[in-house]
């Protein structure tokens, strides 16, 4: 008897292994599926109007990214917000730049903890972009703010955590934010939740320093999500369950930016049950814009921000044509 139920228990595990292993891959790309065969690219469907429209390195799909000609093309366009990566350089400053390595951007080499801030000035960071570009360079973060000055919000990516040039980077930056009054409109955002933390306690002190009542930090803070471009799958919804299951232990955190491809509608949906706002990047094809719209993010993080400013006045145009309609309906 207990030899014939041993059996009939492995035949079951046999039997169910292939539904369970369907159901956990079915799981895994439900954003895929979701996103090719249930999201709508309509733009009559999206009912969200107060979206974030993110140039990503400035408006690096027409200007060489993370540069002064960058930020001003983002300006111009109509950008709501600007996002940006910062490092430190061997002397201690802040420069605007994505890269650990300065060659694919730049006519240098090396490591850009290595170059002290005269040396990064004498790099080209736009040549490689357009001859047009030839010179540019790579701009310190006080020169980024004095230039964005308030005209919209910039996201601040904090780079590179984990080794001796990078202590105390976190803290820098809020000083730099707290010198050029820019509180009101920076955003710090961090794959690394240590420089988030490190950010959090740094402008807490300031706050405190001055006297106030209520020292907590009021820098917005955006905690990155994994990609699934850029780490295994099942890594990010284990990031991504953390986040959700746990948010008592990241109450400061107001943003998650998870790569657009590991998103579906519930999840959104999941993510902003909890308290967060939901962004994603980086969104460069029409389609999937209105697809991430339909589905309820809180902004688009594009090379193309002129794309997301076009979907906004067709929206504003929509809305226009309805309002119309309505009065017309009434004064019948």
């Amino acid at each position: 008897m207990a030899k014939r139920q041993r059996v009939n228990s492995r035949n079951f595990i046999w039997y169910a292994l292939p539904m369970m292993i369907f159901l956990g891959l079915s799981w895994l790309y439900e954003p895929w599926f979701y996103q090719r065969y249930i999201a709508s690219d309509d733009l009559h469907n999206i009912r969200k109007r107060d979206f974030k429209v993110v140039g990503h390195k400035g408006a690096s799909g027409y200007a060489p990214e993370n540069t002064l000609a960058s930020f001003q093309k983002a300006i111009d366009l109509g950008a709501d917000m600007i996002e940006i990566d910062v490092h430190y350089t061997k002397d201690g400053e802040v420069v605007v730049f994505h890269d650990e390595e300065v060659s694919r951007t730049t006519n240098g080499q090396g490591l850009i903890h290595e170059f002290t801030l005269e040396e990064v000035k004498q790099l080209d960071a736009g040549s490689w972009f357009d001859p047009a570009y030839a010179g540019e360079e790579i701009p310190t973060l006080e020169e980024t703010l004095d230039l964005i000055h308030g005209k919209l919000e910039c996201i601040i990516d904090i780079k590179s955590k984990g080794h001796q040039y990078y202590d105390g980077f976190a803290a820098r930056i809020i000083e730099i934010i707290e010198e050029k009054g820019a509180k009101d409109w920076c955003i710090v955002q961090a794959y690394d939740e240590q420089y988030l933390e490190d950010a959090f306690t740094a402008d807490s002190l300031i706050l405190a320093s001055k006297g106030s009542f209520h020292p907590d930090s009021t820098i917005e803070m955006k905690k990155i999500m994994m990609g699934e471009e850029e780490t295994h799958l099942l890594a990010f919804y284990i990031n991504a369950k953390h986040f959700t299951d746990h948010r008592n232990m990241h109450e400061f955190y107001t943003t998650l930016n998870p790569h657009y491809t590991t998103l579906s509608q519930r999840r959104i949906f999941r993510f902003k049950a909890r308290g967060y706002k939901v962004f994603t990047y980086v969104v460069n094809e029409r389609e999937d814009m209105l697809k991430m719209l339909s589905m309820g993010v809180d902004g688009i993080i594009t090379d193309f921000p002129d794309k997301m400013v076009r979907i906004k006045h067709q929206l504003d145009s929509i809305d226009r044509e309805l309002r119309i309609e309505d009065e017309r309906e009434k004064a019948l």
